[in-house]
């Protein structure tokens, strides 16, 4: 059954100068999860290249609905993610 959604965003690489300001920068792009699921609930982020062997990446505890995850982005041609509630 599905406990949640997860979200992705890739932010390329930004330049707070070209908005007017003066200092700061962005230096490589990443990609951001966004996971919604169960309130109060922790999950362990996990990574794959081929969808059969799973590494773990993170563990957060959904507090208010929604947790952001950034990843930088890997050196892999394609990563899948997955949540798994502990």
């Amino acid at each position: 059954s599905l406990i949640g959604s997860i979200y992705l965003r890739l932010a390329p690489p930004l330049s707070l100068s070209n908005r007017g300001r003066s200092s700061g920068s962005f230096s490589s792009p990443r990609l951001e999860l966004r996971l919604r699921a169960e309130l109060g609930a922790e999950y362990q982020i996990e990574f794959s290249e081929d969808l059969k062997s799973w590494t773990p990446f993170n563990v957060v505890t959904n507090a208010d609905g929604a947790v952001a995850i950034d990843d930088p982005l890997p050196e892999a041609r394609q990563r899948f993610y997955r949540a798994v509630k502990r």
